[in-house]
């Protein structure tokens, strides 16, 4: 049952929550991990609300583990996380557009059929009672998928 719905926005949404989020994780790591790493800097907090967080609060809990693990029993300070943030998967780009369900399972077909004439050594007689139809109907496939 759907009695009550809750919106929580995605974190680039409400980068004034990273510091209090940053100081909540690290001690429910700290807990967790049973590590005493005392805190996070001004300076990373700085840094992590400036950055769009496309994976979300995982995303900073897994960046603040990491950090944990180069500080160990230091603050995290930058150079413990910075190295993350440095790499190619964290630059901005565009999104490519998404195929259609209709498209995927045209693709896949056109690859069945192609597929099943290899199989059948070109034989279209003998591929269409495999894909059980009938030839006109692979001939008008082949047509239509442009495989002729």
């Amino acid at each position: 049952m759907n009695v009550l719905e809750v919106h929580v926005p995605p974190l680039r949404e409400r980068l004034s929550d990273v510091p209090i989020l940053c100081d909540y994780l690290l001690r429910r790591l700290n807990r967790q991990l049973g590590m005493g790493v005392p805190s996070v800097t001004d300076e990373v907090k700085e840094h992590f609300m400036n950055y769009a967080w496309p994976g979300n609060v995982r995303e900073l809990q897994n960046v603040l583990e990491r950090g944990m693990n180069e500080a160990w029993r230091e603050p995290i300070a930058w150079e413990h996380v910075r190295e993350y943030f440095l790499r190619p998967r964290h630059t901005v780009r565009e999104e490519k557009p998404r195929a259609t369900m209709r498209e995927l399972r045209k693709a896949n077909d056109r690859l069945y059929v192609r597929q099943v004439l290899e199989q059948c050594g070109g034989n279209k007689a003998l591929a269409a009672e495999k894909l059980g139809m009938s030839r006109s109907t692979l001939y008008r496939k082949l047509a239509e998928k442009g495989l002729s």
